[in-house]
């Protein structure tokens, strides 16, 4: 099946034509739309599906046009190579042959260090809140291992939770490339998957492959099955924190460890949900018991107890007692 010859399908013929050709490749799309997590939005009552033109989202743009073909597509050139307006244009022609809404935005993202994070904070910007993403098992598993290099507590290890906003999770990234062949689309193959450079792909071609070498098995869905009990563990450590008062200094210094540095974290994360590091935390905590007076942390924010409460502002630089040069050194006098 071509973009051409689907375009000529009447649209409400179109999911029928679609799960035909998928059973005719030998793919069940009953049993894989039984896998995935689609929901409508609840604003917009439309399945809003973030759409680069690789092999997994374009597979969730299909398996969501099953599940209800009432969808609008998201996609953003990034400008990051020079192919990339002619990958906007099959998005467009792909959302056309489908007879559903395409929003598709230019912003250009300059190369240089923590490129997926800028690239991810451009999407945020220009498209809905709630937008759903293509990420599958494989993800999640790369995911969970960049964390785990990183130091990450049991929310990171948890890494990516399946749901409305990650519908096609519990899928194989070879599962979307076989659903997109099988309607003869030609997905987008995006060159810097190869690079070095990118820790995700030294961890999916070279970590991933070792591990299940290794273990003489296929690694993902024992690292997705580990990632869940993550899941379970962080999300009862913040059913545990929720019931603390993170400005009451008793009760974080009488609350385990584990516990009062969640509710610290919670505390003090950013608008975007981004925590401080665990040494940080710890500065907080020891504010709290007692064994320090204050501590700075980045974004010129001090934390200081006083009276059995602590409390957090922005530092005026003019008024401060002490110079901190580096972000979350703890203070152990002000006047």
């Amino acid at each position: 099946m071509s973009i051409e010859l689907l375009s000529s399908i009447k649209p409400e013929n179109k999911a029928h034509f679609i799960a035909d050709r998928l059973g005719r490749a030998g793919l069940n799309p009953g049993k894989l739309l039984n896998r995935c997590h689609f929901a409508l939005h609840p604003k917009t009552k439309l399945l809003e599906l973030a759409v680069s033109g690789g092999a997994d989202s374009t597979a969730l743009l299909i398996l969501g046009y099953l599940f209800n073909p009432n969808v609008r597509i998201w996609h953003l050139d990034h400008q990051l190579r020079p192919s990339s307006g002619a990958e906007a244009v099959a998005v467009d022609d792909l959302a056309r042959a489908l007879s559903v809404k395409v929003e598709i935005y230019q912003s250009k993202v300059e190369q240089g260090a923590n490129l997926e994070e800028r690239a991810r904070e451009m999407r945020r910007v220009n498209f809905i809140e709630g937008v759903s993403t293509g990420h599958t098992a494989d993800d999640l598993s790369e995911t969970m291992l960049i964390n785990l290099m990183r130091g990450a507590g049991p929310r990171g290890l948890g890494s990516i939770s399946v749901g409305p906003l990650h519908p096609i999770l519990d899928l194989r990234r070879s599962e979307t490339e076989s659903i997109c062949q099988a309607l003869s689309i030609n997905f987008v193959v995006d060159e810097s998957n190869s690079n070095p450079k990118f820790i995700r792909n030294r961890v999916r071609s070279e970590l991933l492959p070792l591990l299940s070498d290794i273990s003489q098995r296929d690694i993902v869905p024992i690292l997705v099955r580990s990632a869940l009990i993550f899941q379970q563990v962080a999300d009862y450590l913040t059913s545990q924190a929720g019931a603390i008062d993170p400005t009451e200094a008793k009760q974080l210094s009488g609350a385990d460890e584990i516990i009062a540095t969640e509710a610290i974290r919670r505390w003090l994360a950013d608008e975007r949900g981004h925590t401080l590091s665990r040494e940080l935390v710890l500065d907080v905590l020891r504010v709290a018991r007692g064994e320090k007076v204050a501590t700075d942390l980045p974004g010129a924010v001090r934390v200081r107890r006083s009276k059995g409460k602590l409390s957090k502002f922005d530092i005026d630089s003019t008024k401060r007692d002490h110079q901190i040069s580096m972000p979350g050194r703890v203070i152990d006098e002000l006047s």
